[in-house]
């Protein structure tokens, strides 16, 4: 949906339109940065409030009203949003509290130069990969993967070499399909950035950064790959495991839940 497409159902009030379209296409983040929302209606009475989740709000403008008064604590669905000290919302509104990420002009300069990350995985976990790579190219992220960024008529191998070497992050979706796969790319990509890493160490040189990403239970391949920290997405949210993906490759650390202290003042130590 182009973002012309996307103010045009706002503006209309197609709140069930555009929370069905979000849903079917979880991968699409709205980019309304810079965008004046102050005279529209984004919680229309007797209705469920817009799904603004993982948009991009920097600099966006919204109305004074952002909460659905016939459904009192029902605003807008701000979960995982992007908002820097631009985003303008009504006064005693805490967008945070509703889910929404502050960003600072700094991680979003490093997110839209980007880091080459090249996406290794089986073939028969395209559907959540490829929509994964959306996701990430949403929030400008420059991707490197073999159905786009393959040369045809080239030897695979020799694809593989040429386009992950040129990469800063290799990011490795491992699955139990992956596991099993009786194909060798895979496992070569696993094998070759490995190999990178070994020599770029022994040479002094930076080596591609290895993300694991873990779609299911199964445990990682060797020793050596289950000593490293992974992204474990089995039963969690898509736009969840997205965002800990996103910051792993930015290198920011993620957001920690909120404690109630208050729980722990009569608390001893054992």
């Amino acid at each position: 949906m182009s973002i012309d497409e996307a103010l045009k159902m706002i503006r209309n009030g197609c709140v069930s339109e555009w929370n069905s379209y979000r849903i079917s296409n979880p991968a699409w983040l709205p980019d309304l940065s810079g965008q004046d929302l102050s005279g529209l209606d984004l919680a229309p009475i007797g209705k469920v409030p817009f799904d603004l989740s993982g948009a991009s709000l920097l600099g966006t403008r919204f109305p004074e009203i952002v909460e659905n008064v016939s459904r009192p604590g029902a605003p807008i669905r701000l979960q995982g949003a992007l908002v820097d000290s631009s985003t303008w919302f009504p006064h005693g509104f805490d967008p945070v509290a509703h889910g929404a990420r502050v960003v600072s002009a700094d991680l979003m300069a490093r997110s839209a130069v980007g880091r080459l990350v090249f996406i290794s995985y089986a073939w028969s976990d395209s559907d959540v990969v490829c929509a994964i790579e959306q996701w990430l190219r949403g929030r400008r992220i420059q991707t490197r993967i073999d159905r786009r960024d393959f040369s045809p008529g080239s030897r695979i191998r020799d694809e593989i070499v040429r386009v992950m070497t040129a990469c800063d992050v290799v990011l490795i979706m491992y699955s139990a399909a992956a596991a099993a796969s009786t194909k060798v790319w895979p496992a070569f990509e696993r094998e070759l950035v490995a190999d990178m890493e070994v020599e770029a160490k022994a040479n002094g040189k930076s080596a591609p950064r290895i993300i694991y990403v873990v779609l299911d239970a199964v445990p990682l391949p060797s020793i050596v790959e289950r000593s490293r920290l992974a992204i474990n997405a089995s039963t969690r949210l898509f736009a969840e495991v997205c965002e800990e993906i996103h910051s792993a490759i930015l290198q920011v650390p993620s957001d920690m839940p909120n404690v109630d202290l208050r729980k722990w003042d009569g608390y001893r130590f054992p």
